[in-house]
C-alpha cells in the first residue's frame, strides 16, 4: 500500500470495459483516458474546495485493484485507467522545499 494513500478519506479506481467497445471504435481508448483525466481534475478542484487535498496515484496497483473488484487479473477487458485519493494534507518531512518567496526576493536584490 502507498504510504501516503494509507491515510486518505476515500480512494477510487476508474475502470472501463475495453473489449467490444474498443473493437467497434478504437478511438475510444484515448477518449476513455481523457475522460478519466477530466474526472481527476474535478476531484482535485472539489477536494480543494472542501479543504482537503487530492492526488492521482496512477495505476501502479492494477493487479490488487482487479483482485479486490473480482476482475480477471490477466487478460482482463476492464483495466484500471486511473486511481485517485482524497484526504487531509500530509506533509512529507523527508522532502525539503525551498522558500520560494526568499528566492524571489533574493533575485530582485541581485545586481
Amino acid at each position: 500500500m502507498n504510504g501516503q494513500a494509507e491515510f486518505c478519506i476515500f480512494t477510487l479506481a476508474m475502470v472501463a470495459e475495453f473489449g467490444a467497445p474498443l473493437q467497434e471504435a478504437r478511438w475510444r481508448y484515448r477518449q476513455l483516458h481523457c475522460e478519466a483525466g477530466l474526472l481527476g481534475q474535478v476531484l482535485y478542484l472539489e477536494a480543494e474546495a472542501a479543504g482537503l487535498r487530492g492526488t492521482g496515484i496512477g495505476c501502479y496497483f492494477d493487479d490488487d485493484c482487479h483482485e479486490l473488484l473480482g476482475l480477471q487479473l490477466h487478460g482482463t477487458t476492464s483495466p484500471s485507467l486511473y486511481h485517485f485519493t482524497v484526504g487531509y494534507q500530509l506533509v512529507d518531512v523527508h522532502r525539503r522545499y525551498p522558500d520560494h518567496l526568499a528566492l524571489i526576493e533574493g533575485a530582485e536584490s541581485a545586481p
